[in-house]
């Protein structure tokens, strides 16, 4: 949003506008975090390949890697190795399996030049492990995930005060005649006071950056917060960081309630599943903390409206993004009665659930949910709601009937067509052009 266009706003509408796009910036931000997670697991194979790494090992050791005979000792060791794995009755055992071994290291080295056979054998079993690389790679997206997290924290913490300033006196900083004399404005010192208890809020964990919301800004419960996933997801980040990607004491301080019992130095493995499963709980978190300053802050109904509203497209967005647990996590911690008290925010409250709806059919679950859709009234909504429901219900013919009459009113844009989820099966079939 633009300075000027700000500017021409209310406090209260560019309020909302802010939020939205401080949602909005950061499930950007997690969706290329997830985006390159998905990245890395394509390319695991290449990232474990043996030979390449094996390759690249001796080649700077020495001028020239012979290929041929690089792939045929790989072969070999790899036969051992699986051997040894595999422990099938009838094998050989270990001495004459490693006496065959040494022949037939020895037949393929002698072709190699003098004294470098030791460089190709050290080389081949160091690739022949693990490759720790993946495991940096993915220890740095969660780092970079709960980062995101910690960047949303401080900014939305800092609208709050702007919104809200009187929580600035719980403060107990304070200032002599110096430090009050070199500011220029009372503005400037509000501002120092501000960066003092953001920074000092950072250095705490999710519990105390939520009851700061709570106690200073009266916000609701961020049950969101309280997740097990939410929770562990910044103390794995911690291990990850800190301790070498190992369970620490804290780690298991912090979790009683884990389910999966733990010890220290345990490895705490993150993939990109778990990446996903993180960026949803954490997402969870800003989520909810963004509706409940919305509310919270927001006495004006139209710019209540446009932030919950922006809240309710953002499910939209996640479908298309394919982020569909997630959507359901959203719907399902709505508060849809409160929602529904209030005119201007019932239709939101149905937002919500048809996007659930939609992200049940889009992961092959809609028999879990057909009974909700087919009790859902829609005769007594509008046409919108009508086409919803059959779309949903792959009652084509009627929903393409119900959009063809909102497109014909203005009441359904053709982009709509084109790119809302719901709709996909309206598009695919009729011409819309």
């Amino acid at each position: 949003m633009a300075a000027e266009e700000a500017d021409e706003m209310s406090p209260q509408m560019a309020l909302a506008h802010y939020l939205e796009h401080l949602i909005g910036v950061f499930s950007e931000r997690q969706l290329e975090v997830l985006r390159m997670s998905e990245f890395v697991r394509e390319r695991e194979h290449e990232l474990h390949d043996a030979k390449e790494r094996a390759k690249r090992a001796i080649s700077q050791q020495l001028t020239e890697v012979d290929e041929d005979v690089l792939d045929r000792l790989i072969a070999l060791f790899q036969s051992v190795e699986t051997e040894r794995q595999d422990g099938e009755e009838g094998s050989l055992p270990s001495s004459e399996r490693m006496d065959a071994f040494r022949v037939a290291f020895a037949e393929v080295s002698n072709e190699l030049p003098e004294g470098i056979a030791q460089t190709y054998a050290e080389s081949i079993l160091n690739s022949m492990r693990p490759a720790v690389g993946v495991t940096f790679l993915y220890g740095s997206m969660l780092t970079t995930l709960v980062g995101e997290l910690e960047v949303f924290i401080n900014l939305i913490a800092r609208v709050a005060f702007e919104y809200n300033p009187e929580p600035l006196t719980q403060s107990e900083k304070k200032f002599t005649w110096a430090e009050i004399s070199a500011h220029n404005s009372i503005d400037e010192m509000r501002d120092e006071l501000v960066d003092s208890i953001v920074k000092n809020l950072l250095r705490k964990g999710l519990p105390d950056w939520m009851s700061f919301f709570q106690d200073r800004f009266g916000l609701s419960e961020n049950k969101a917060a309280k997740s097990l996933d939410a929770r562990e997801a910044i103390q794995r980040r911690n291990c990850v960081v800190h301790n070498g990607s190992k369970v620490s004491q804290a780690y298991i301080d912090n979790l009683p309630d884990l389910k999966t019992k733990v010890k220290v130095d345990d490895d705490l493995k993150v993939d990109a599943d778990y990446l996903a499963k993180a960026a949803d709980s954490l997402f969870m978190v800003a989520y909810s903390l963004t509706w409940a300053l919305a509310t919270k802050a927001l006495d004006d109904r139209e710019a209540l409206g446009r932030a919950i509203g922006a809240l309710g497209d953002r499910t939209m967005f996640l479908i298309q993004e394919g982020r569909l647990d997630l959507v359901k996590q959203i719907s399902q911690a709505a508060p849809h009665r409160e929602l529904e008290k209030t005119p201007e925010l019932e239709e939101l409250s149905w937002i919500l659930r048809i996007n659930r709806w939609l992200a049940f059919k889009e992961c092959g679950e809609f028999h879990k949910i057909r009974g909700e859709v087919e009790a859902f009234n829609a005769r007594s909504k509008d046409d919108r709601y009508k086409m919803a429901k059959a779309a949903l219900l792959d009652e084509i013919d009627e929903a393409v009937e119900f959009a063809r009459s909102l497109l014909a009113r203005g009441e359904l844009k053709p982009a709509h067509i084109l790119t809302w989820p719901l709709l996909k099966n309206v598009r695919d079939h009729t011409d819309w052009s």
